[in-house]
């Protein structure tokens, strides 16, 4: 889509925001969960062939095991369906959030990225196996402590993508402002987490500066230890802007 197929309204929003260059839209699609849908459907409807055969063990098998892979997904199908009419429409300075019935926008909310103060990022996984199910949740929270979204009951983005350049296109305001206040030697909270002038701070012991290793991103965020293995693990849904906070971490560390 290019700037000319664009909503007006969305245009306008982006033009007295100050968003600067159009990048891309996000339609909310529910592709995963589609996927395991109609494999959970097919399961049930095998399952109901067999027992039509006379094959009731099998059958009977087959129906729960359909039912069981499928409803979970059906319902999350249905949410992510609903959430169709969403649309994400990402600017080069911020976004903006518009609720759409058919083609026509019924509310819409902009966000700069100047504006954020915490992006806080959950990744869930789902399911069994080789390949589980990912799901990352993204909410922007204001300065004044307001989250993005709150108007039109949106207030979690789900598309990974858009949520990962999210986190890089508003370093651009919040990587500045955390080294400036690092450079006066004050400390800066992330959670259970504090960056100290001479290291990482958790749970009362300080990881120094010239012993740290590296820091995992996952379900989990993990700090390690040169020569020592792990020397933190807490949930990532604890800590605002872990982006941020691999970002200074490596940059302290590197200075």
């Amino acid at each position: 889509m290019n700037k000319q197929q664009l909503p007006q309204e969305v245009l306008r929003l982006a033009s007295q925001h100050q968003l600067g260059m159009f990048e891309k839209e996000y339609p909310g699609k529910p592709d995963d969960e589609f996927a395991y849908l109609v494999s959970g459907l097919l399961f049930t409807l095998l399952g109901l062939y067999c027992l039509i055969s006379n094959d009731a063990s099998a059958g009977g098998v087959l129906v729960i095991l359909g039912l069981i892979l499928s409803l979970p997904y059906f319902i999350s199908f249905v949410h992510f369906s609903l959430r169709r009419r969403r649309r994400s429409y990402l600017y080069e300075h911020g976004l903006v959030l518009a609720k759409c019935q058919q083609k026509q926008i019924v509310a819409a909310e902009t966000i700069h990225w100047r504006d954020i103060a915490i992006i806080w990022h959950q990744i869930i996984s789902q399911g069994t196996g080789v390949t589980p199910t990912i799901t990352h949740l993204y909410s922007l929270q204001r300065r004044n402590g307001s989250i993005f979204g709150e108007s039109l009951g949106e207030e979690k983005i789900t598309d990974a993508e858009l949520g990962n350049r999210m986190e890089r296109m508003a370093l651009r305001y919040l990587f500045p402002e955390a080294v400036l206040t690092h450079q006066r030697g004050l400390p800066i909270p992330f959670g259970p987490l504090t960056i100290e002038p001479t290291g990482i701070k958790y749970e009362g012991q300080i990881l120094p500066w010239h012993l740290f290793d590296s820091l995992e991103i996952d379900e989990k965020l993990v700090i390690r230890q040169r020569e020592k293995g792990v020397w933190a693990k807490m949930s990532l849904a604890e800590i605002p802007n872990p982006a941020l906070l691999r970002e200074l971490t490596y940059h302290l560390a590197d200075a």
